[in-house]
């Protein structure tokens, strides 16, 4: 299996190739738990997992064009890991 910790795969991805299983492409492809698209993960999460650093989320969220996030009270802010995948597959540039 390769590694998946820095690459983004999309839900349609993983529906069609019938060899992955989806559990392994939960915490960064360790098979530890199940992939849940409506988790929601801190700024260091997501730089963790998807390579977008915490810099980058709070500029974009700034300026209006970030992810969707998830705001609880006055400092703390989580996004969807859906909507992580969808900001990452909106910025491709070229074919992949």
């Amino acid at each position: 299996m390769p590694n998946l910790k820095n690459s983004v795969v999309l839900p349609r991805e993983v529906e069609a190739d019938s060899n992955v299983d989806q559990s392994d492409f939960a915490n960064g492809g360790e098979p530890s738990r199940l992939f849940n698209p409506d988790e929601l993960l801190s700024r260091r999460a997501v730089e963790a997992e998807y390579g977008i650093t915490v810099k980058q989320l709070e500029r974009a969220a700034w300026t209006g064009d970030g992810p969707p996030m998830v705001k609880f009270g006055h400092r703390t802010v989580r996004y969807r890991r859906r909507d992580i995948i969808r900001y990452i597959a909106a910025h491709l540039v070229g074919k992949a």
